[in-house]
């Protein structure tokens, strides 16, 4: 995660960006990355657990819009190529991340170490991201010194797939802000 390597090499980093991130989940997203852990189990990396992961990373306006189906379509192609077993090392590792395997019960979340990140922030997140919502990217946000806090109202948990023009604006704005600063 690049939160943890700019808290752990602050040397290295330099500025950062971060999109439909998180230092702790939500009820929401623990069911939501549980489920899909046992679905894979049960269906491998199959048409439902594709159709299943589509549904909550794209918006149902991007979805139903002709680029938006061709786009899930070819991320279900995708998403079926996986290794059933490192795919689910990756859902296992969103889960310890967010502190939330079983027997992580009482670890700090890795919100308490944000404030140790110096280099200049930029956080973006969707206002209907469903997997990732927006008030996780308002709480990192809120505990790096100096960050930014973009907010799309539309895009989804991917917004630079959906809205790449935008995103792309966004960020190198950022950029661009920062090399007229000071060092």
């Amino acid at each position: 995660m690049a939160l943890a390597l700019a808290v752990r090499a602050p040397d290295v980093i330099r500025t950062l960006t971060v999109v439909g991130a998180f230092s702790e989940l939500d009820r929401a997203a623990v069911l939501n990355f549980n489920l899909r852990a046992r679905l894979i189990e049960r269906l491998g990396m199959s048409d439902e657990v594709a159709d299943y992961m589509g549904l909550w990373t794209m918006t149902r306006e991007f979805v139903n819009s002709d680029t938006g189906y061709a786009q899930m379509k070819a991320n279900q192609a995708i998403i079926k190529q996986n290794s059933s077993e490192l795919y689910l090392a990756f859902v296992h590792s969103v889960l310890a991340w967010g502190r939330d395997l079983p027997g992580q019960e009482g670890e700090p979340k890795f919100t308490g170490q944000l404030s140790k990140i110096g280099a200049k922030t930029l956080v973006i997140g969707s206002g209907n991201d469903q997997l990732i919502p927006l008030a996780l990217s308002e709480r990192i946000a809120a505990n790096i010194p100096g960050a930014i806090l973009h907010v799309m109202a539309e895009g989804g948990h991917i917004p630079f797939i959906e809205k790449p023009e935008e995103v792309s604006k966004i960020v190198l704005d950022f950029i661009a802000a920062r090399q007229r600063q000071p060092a």
